[in-house]
């Protein structure tokens, strides 16, 4: 038996619906609302989301990323998941999917947008 194995919490339906929406900042990634962008401020680089309309497209972006070597990879992914939810978007069962990274990017801004007023 592993002793660092923590058990896990089963949630509810209402449960996770009622729980808030991760805005960031991921690690060293925050999310620009007003131009659609995952920000890393220490390189100043930034990645386009209304681009990224396929899983290759996403996974093309985690490895550029990962080749810099020194960027927050981990933060990298969990500002595309809190954005573009990729699990049921992109790539849900194994099937390539097609969604507008355009759409989903203003969505969550505007969800970002309306949970700060």
């Amino acid at each position: 038996m592993v002793d660092d194995v923590k058990p896990f919490k089963v949630y509810t339906v209402a449960e996770l619906m009622a729980m808030p929406e991760d805005f960031g900042p991921w690690g060293e990634w925050r999310f620009d609302p007003d131009v659609l962008v995952l920000v890393h401020d220490r390189w100043r680089y930034d990645v386009d989301l209304e681009e990224i309309d396929s899983s290759a497209e996403m996974l093309d972006w985690v490895f550029q990323i990962h080749r810099k070597g020194d960027m927050d990879v981990v933060g990298f992914l969990r500002g595309l998941n809190a954005v573009l939810y990729p699990q049921e978007n992109y790539c849900s069962w194994g099937e390539d999917k097609r969604p507008s990274g355009s759409e989903l990017a203003k969505a969550f801004a505007a969800r970002m947008r309306a949970a700060k007023s």
